[in-house]
């Protein structure tokens, strides 16, 4: 049975940097397209002061399009009781430091962290990676969407592993053979109307779209990264560009607990 009526919820989606407007653009026209077939209808847009997206949902197909962007995008907590033990939560990082992964889900008063010891457990050769690895290997850098298995929730804490299905993924790009660029704070349509210019559009195999203003692109190693990250400097001015190189020795994860998004297919945050 459909749960009809009205509700707010906020998105796993910031609109942030000199691109903000055209990332709220995207966005809108992202819901649009995924509820076309639902009858629901996005009533209000609201961006919160941290970036942070609130959407008013309205319609018979209710419950439907919460379970379909609770999917796609993710739907953040709205406060910290709804953080469970087991829950899928999705995510955005924030730091990587010697403490473990610290990642932000829209809850200003509570810290959610991958400790370290956890981090390193899930990676075969995790022990023997410094800090630095571990973030350009993953692609663990702000704002990079991830997806998260809560273990512990505490007063004002949550300890989580990233998911099977997130460390899968990311064991797919990094083991591929090809160097990442990271490009946060531009919508994809301009990331694309530079990048698809001569000389580089060559050599920018894939472009993942992590979010409206999330960019993964998957560049020829025979590129060079240093030319290509200053090109998109130039010309797009990101809140945020990292690049890493291809992985020239990478051992398999190592899956040390279970947790049910590995038995779900939709992808961990990558939107259409």
């Amino acid at each position: 049975m459909s749960l009809s009526g009205r509700c707010i919820v906020k998105l796993n989606q910031r609109i942030y940097s000199l691109h903000s407007s055209k990332g709220l653009k995207a966005l809108e026209k992202l819901l649009n397209s995924l509820i076309k077939a639902l009858r629901v209808r996005v009533s209000e847009y609201s961006i919160k002061s941290d970036g942070w997206v609130e959407v008013s949902l309205e319609g018979e197909d209710l419950e439907v399009c919460l379970n379909l962007l609770s999917t796609v995008i993710g739907i953040l907590p709205k406060t910290s009781l709804d953080v469970s033990e087991g829950r899928i939560l999705k995510c955005r990082v924030l730091t990587l430091n010697q403490d473990g992964l610290y990642v932000d889900a829209g809850l200003g008063n509570t810290v959610i962290t991958v400790p370290m010891g956890i981090l390193k457990s899930q990676v075969f050769d995790g022990c023997n990676m410094t800090i630095e690895n571990l973030e350009s290997l993953y692609m663990l850098y702000t704002d990079f969407p991830v997806e998260l298995y809560v273990r512990e929730v505490h007063n004002s804490s949550v300890v989580c592993a990233l998911s099977w299905r997130w460390l899968n993924w990311a064991e797919e790009i990094a083991s591929s053979g090809l160097s990442r660029v990271y490009i946060a704070g531009v919508d994809i349509d301009t990331v694309e109307n530079i990048i698809d210019r001569k000389p580089y559009r060559d050599y920018v195999l894939d472009r993942i779209r992590l979010g409206v203003l999330e960019t993964l692109l998957l560049v020829d190693p025979s590129a060079s990264l240093y030319k290509l990250s200053n090109y998109i400097e130039k010309n797009l001015k990101p809140s945020i560009l990292k690049f890493s190189k291809p992985s020239k020795r990478l051992r398999k994860l190592s899956y040390t607990f279970q947790d049910k998004a590995w038995f779900n297919p939709p992808p961990p945050f990558q939107i259409p």
